[in-house]
């Protein structure tokens, strides 16, 4: 008897742990699987589209999907919508039904929204975030962002304009590049030819460097060459200063010479005159000798012949 009374005691502290537990173990058995941002739901199978993160001011609404698995008791659910400055802009409750024959949800999809196009959130752009309340317990939240739509069809027209430029660049980068292609096959030509050159120019500079290292002999039997001209050249100098005086002493006696051979020259050319004087009057005496020769032989003929 004593050892039912205490089975039944432990029985019931067992039951009392377990029901103390169950909440807290339930809620923990409940998770959380998909949390998405979308512009609209199914009202029929509850499957969600155009899901994104970026929404535009012409929207006309932003779903927050939430898909719970595990769910074996109901459950408060709370949506709290926080402006980008952080403020309070909308929340939504709801309650997770009890599974049927104390089973348990495999999946229970729980949605809510809010309109933007014509509301508060169209003049409120920037970084939006959902948080989602289970049972007063913060389970897990959601950021999205909401641009104004005039500026992101004006980012989306300059996107455009640069994207034209960028193609005009590109087909004109494109020709620069096919022109270089052709630069770069002429260059590659032309270093081919180059380097023909540059071989037969290594050939040629053999022959050359064969050639300096001649010249270069040439040139140092040239200097040995021109430093021992240079030798009889100072020594030719030296003797010319004995030249020179010898020729200075030679220019003297011809000067002496000269002076007495002009003064012979008159004498002569004055004994000339006198000579030519002389030699009339022999001859003039000689033919007058003759003529009187000639008038006595005369005179005798006649004489003799008459």
């Amino acid at each position: 008897m004593k050892s039912l009374e205490i089975s039944i005691k432990s029985f019931f502290i067992l039951l009392i742990l377990t029901l103390m537990a169950w909440p807290e173990n339930v809620v923990l058995c409940t998770d959380v699987s998909d949390i998405l941002m979308c512009d609209d739901v199914d009202v029929f199978t509850q499957i969600p589209s155009g899901i994104g993160q970026v929404f535009f001011t012409h929207s006309s609404k932003i779903y927050c999907w939430v898909n719970l698995t595990n769910v074996y008791i109901p459950h408060d659910v709370r949506f709290d919508w926080h402006l980008p400055n952080g403020t309070l802009f909308h929340n939504f409750s709801t309650v997770v039904e009890a599974p049927i024959d104390n089973g348990y949800w495999s999946s229970y999809k729980v949605t809510d929204y809010i309109k933007i196009q014509g509301s508060i959130p169209m003049n409120n752009t920037g970084i939006w975030e959902v948080k989602l309340y289970i049972d007063n317990m913060l389970f897990a939240s959601q950021n999205f962002e909401i641009m104004d739509y005039g500026e992101v069809m004006d980012l989306i027209r300059e996107i455009n304009f640069q994207i034209s430029n960028i193609t005009i660049n590109y087909y004109q980068l494109r020709i620069n590049y096919e022109d270089q292609i052709l630069d770069y096959n002429e260059l590659l030509y032309n270093y081919s030819n180059l380097n023909l050159k540059y071989s037969s120019l290594g050939d040629n500079y053999s022959d050359i460097s064969t050639s300096y290292n001649r010249s270069k002999k040439n040139y140092e039997d040239l200097i040995i060459t021109y430093t021992n001209l240079i030798k009889e050249y100072e020594e030719i100098m030296d003797s010319n200063e004995a030249l020179q005086k010898d020729y200075n002493v030679l220019i003297n006696e011809y000067d002496s010479l000269s002076l007495t051979y002009d003064l012979t020259l008159i004498n002569y050319q004055s004994t000339m005159k006198n000579l030519n004087s002389t030699k009339i009057l022999l001859y003039g005496s000689i033919a007058g000798v003759i003529i009187l020769i000639a008038i006595l032989i005369y005179s005798q003929y006649f004489k003799n012949k008459g």
